[in-house]
């Protein structure tokens, strides 16, 4: 049986006996509830407590502000909060009402425990739908810029009278809409992963030939682009590995595009790999160019974390290859994790899948 996702909640109600009774209902149930008298109690405590995922908002509350007054301002600096109005004298109007100004719902006091359970679950996940339209979108408006300027610098030479500046220009946009269309996959693969289990196509192929084939060709686009720098593949000895090919291909792409941001002209980026044991490989991807503090190296994985750490800190901008990369480790049965140091600067993604050889 699946376990019901703990939410954190506020019950804005002026009914105190009523706002005690709901809010034991509410903590015996796992969720973090918490209860105010007033609509400007409640601003005061979303203001505190922004990781707020649900409020129980009451449509009368009596003197000062009314839940209808308070639920549009609500959405406007909460926009992720789900608002679920409350009233023990609803009308069909009143409630349709609340919903066109973004209530996610509402209830008619009293309301049976099972009735206001259905709902946090629900809500929860029209949060998470919020959240992650919210961080494509601002990921994609970000990331774009670099690639679209690429495509337009290289489009604007295109004409030029030198044959070697028609060619640059011309491997420039390519680079642009190759980086254009590694965004795009990334998202696709993140959104079917976290829909249903994908299936897998399991082939067995020589490690070094697909692998240097594809870094070649990943090189290539990069060098299109100006930058020059050196992937070293260092592995221990000829492996047949068993896998998803196109999966574990597109793990190595994103951990080196990501050591990619990192890498300083004529730095090298070492690859890595080798047998773990007799059914697991583990490859390493390391960098000479970032360090990233303890308290990140679980963080950085996590599509939300992507948007909300780059907005800050735009020299270490994770995008979403790092999520994909996490995804496609565990449906080869294998983790992910990050090793990093500050002198000398480096940082490692260590992976290890499953090896199917047969």
């Amino acid at each position: 049986m699946e376990v019901a996702s703990s939410a954190g909640i506020l019950l804005v109600d002026d009914e105190e006996h009523f706002n005690m009774i709901t809010i034991n209902l509410l903590k015996l149930d796992g969720h973090d509830a918490s209860a105010v008298c007033s609509a400007e109690d409640g601003f005061r405590f979303l203001e505190e407590h922004r990781e707020t995922d649900i409020v129980l908002l009451d449509i009368d509350l009596g003197d000062g502000m009314s839940g209808t007054e308070a639920l549009p301002l609500i959405i406007e600096r909460y926009p992720t909060v789900q608002v679920v109005m409350l009233t023990s004298n609803v009308t069909l109007d009143t409630a349709l009402d609340c919903m066109k100004k973004g209530a996610f719902d509402y209830l008619t006091k009293p309301f049976k425990k099972e009735v206001l359970m259905k709902i946090i679950p629900a809500a929860l996940s029209r949060k998470k739908l919020i959240r992650l339209r919210d961080l494509y979108l601002e990921i994609l408006v970000h990331d774009l810029k670099n690639p679209l300027q690429s495509i337009s610098m290289g489009l604007d030479a295109v004409d030029a009278d030198e044959e070697a500046v028609r060619e640059k220009a011309l491997n420039l946009a390519r680079y642009g809409c190759w980086q254009i269309g590694s965004m795009i996959s990334n998202i696709l693969t993140i959104t079917r992963f976290e829909k249903a289990s994908p299936s897998l196509e399991f082939e067995e192929f020589l490690f070094e030939k697909e692998v240097q084939d594809h870094l070649g060709s990943l090189i290539q686009r990069m060098h299109f682009a100006g930058r020059k720098f050196a992937v070293i593949l260092d592995k221990k000895k000829d492996i047949i590995l068993g896998t998803d090919k196109m999966l574990f291909l597109g793990i190595l792409s994103n951990l080196i595009s990501n050591a990619i941001r990192f890498t300083q002209h004529g730095d090298s980026i070492t690859v890595t790999a080798g047998k773990k044991d007799s059914r697991h490989i583990e490859v390493k991807v390391v960098n000479t160019g970032s360090f990233i503090e303890d308290h990140l190296r679980d963080k950085i994985f996590d599509k939300f974390f992507a948007s909300d750490f780059h907005t800050e800190n735009r020299k270490q901008n994770f995008g979403l290859g790092l999520t994909f990369s996490k995804l496609a480790v565990a449906a080869l049965g294998g983790d992910i994790r990050v090793e990093s140091r500050r002198d000398p600067m480096e940082t490692a993604f260590i992976f290890t899948i499953r090896n199917h050889r047969k």
